[in-house]
């Protein structure tokens, strides 16, 4: 790099921050695993991550995977917000507001559950709404019967709940779970489909 940076030309030195982290691979500019996109390819690279019309975080998310050009940002924000079809349908990709739900009175009251895989393997994830105490189980299957029989594993160490909070997912909502939750007088919440959160 030149002693002084004026000597250099603006378009090398929108590189200058990054200059040790790039690369040449195939005969293609990297910067760590993404490409360094050239001003005449931007504006088809922008178009092509835009075809989703997604929005402007989505977009980013897309853009910074796979490809790096100076002032990224800014022309993804630019190109999302200068769609007539991502403005006109913006306010429907909002989020739902978040409810508050009111607050168990004692532990273990009220449950919340779901399915993670880690490593190749499935567990499930039960926390506390009072004391937001974790415990996982590990899942030999993701089926009714396998999480009835977690379920009572977990309910004879910990006591049986009055509510299950879980999302609108197999196997929470099948029939064979239903048939569970009413012989063991637990009533069931699903998450709102529009804010699993």
């Amino acid at each position: 790099m030149p002693n002084k940076l004026k000597e250099v030309s603006p378009l090398v030195k929108s590189f200058c921050h990054c200059q040790f982290e790039l690369y040449i691979k195939d005969g293609v500019i990297c910067r760590g695993q993404r490409s360094v996109v050239p001003q005449s390819a931007k504006e088809n690279i922008l178009k092509i991550i835009h075809t989703s019309h997604r929005g402007i975080v989505t977009n980013k998310t897309k853009a910074r995977e796979y490809f790096y050009w100076p002032n990224m940002n800014a022309d993804v924000e630019e190109t999302v917000n200068s769609c007539e079809l991502c403005q006109k349908y913006k306010n429907s990709n909002t989020y739902e507001p978040i409810l508050d739900r009111e607050l168990p009175k004692r532990p273990w009251e009220k449950i919340g559950g779901d399915f993670f895989e880690l490593s190749g393997k499935h567990y499930l994830l039960v926390v506390d709404y009072s004391s937001k105490y974790i415990e996982l189980q590990l899942m030999q299957g993701t089926t009714a019967n396998s999480l009835i029989i977690a379920f009572k594993n977990i309910f004879a160490r910990f006591g049986i709940p009055d509510e299950i909070v879980s999302d609108r997912g197999p196997p929470f909502n099948s029939a064979e779970l239903k048939t569970f939750y009413a012989k063991w007088n637990i009533s069931f919440n699903l998450s709102t489909p529009g804010y699993s959160r």
